[in-house]
């Protein structure tokens, strides 16, 4: 058979992908997470712009 020895390998490769998957899974996260940090950082700028401006018009 060596039916036992199928189900070790394959248990192996779906633990290896599952673990590729959680790790994925985090990057993607992490990246959100820089991403949304980055927009937050560029509507800080538009707003401090509109200030400069404001007072560049007085």
């Amino acid at each position: 058979g060596g039916g036992v020895e199928e189900r070790a390998v394959q248990q192996e490769v779906d633990q290896d992908l599952q673990q590729e998957q959680d790790q994925l899974d985090l990057d993607l996260q992490q990246l959100e997470q820089d991403l949304q940090q980055k927009l937050d950082q560029l509507e800080q700028k538009k707003l401090n712009q509109k200030k400069l401006i404001k007072l560049l018009h007085k």
